[in-house]
C-alpha cells in the first residue's frame, strides 16, 4: 500500500500546473481553430453570393437600360456591375424574387447596414421593386421614398 506521502510525491504541484497549462494551450488551439473555420464558411458564402449565377429575373435584366422618367441611362452587366452614365456605381447588383438591390461600395454599405443594425431599421436595404411590362420595359417602385420609375431597355437584350 501507498502510504499518504508518496501519493503527494506523486502528485506534485508542478505536475498539476503543467496539466492545466496543457489543457489552456489545447482550448485555446480548439476555439482558434473553430474561429478559423467560421470566419472561412462566413468568407466562402460570401464569395459564393456574389458570384453566383444569374437568377432568370437578372439575365432579363442585363443589357442597357433608359429611366424614362429622369432621363438616365444605365448598364446592368453578366458580372453585376451597375454602370451608371457610362461609370461604375456601387457594389454588386442582385435580385431577390421581384426586389433589385444595388449596394453601395463595400465599405459604405457596411456602414449603412452597421448603422441600421444598431437601430433597429428593417428598411437596411433600399430595394427596388421590379415587374416587367414586356421583355424591353420594366416598371421599377421604390418604397423608401415611393417614387415609380420607368425603364426601356436600349438595343438588344444581352444573352
Amino acid at each position: 500500500m501507498n502510504s499518504s506521502s508518496e501519493i503527494a510525491a506523486k502528485i506534485s504541484p508542478d505536475s498539476c500546473n503543467a496539466n492545466q497549462k496543457q489543457v489552456r494551450r489545447r482550448s485555446r488551439f480548439v476555439l482558434l481553430t473553430l474561429l478559423i473555420a467560421g470566419l472561412l464558411v462566413i468568407a466562402g458564402s460570401g464569395v459564393w453570393f456574389l458570384n453566383r449565377p444569374l437568377n432568370d429575373v437578372e439575365q432579363k435584366l442585363v443589357g442597357t437600360w433608359r429611366n424614362t422618367t429622369v432621363g438616365m441611362t444605365f448598364t446592368l452587366t453578366k458580372d453585376r456591375t451597375f454602370f451608371k452614365g457610362g461609370q461604375r456605381y456601387g457594389g454588386r447588383w442582385y435580385v431577390n424574387g421581384n426586389e433589385m438591390y444595388y449596394p453601395d461600395e463595400f465599405p459604405k454599405e457596411l456602414e449603412r447596414t452597421i448603422w441600421s443594425l444598431l437601430r433597429r431599421n428593417p428598411n437596411r436595404k433600399i430595394a427596388h421593386i421590379t415587374t416587367f411590362d414586356d421583355d424591353n420595359h420594366v416598371t421599377v417602385f421604390v418604397p423608401v421614398n415611393g417614387c415609380t420609375f420607368y425603364w426601356e431597355r436600349l438595343g438588344e437584350q444581352s444573352e
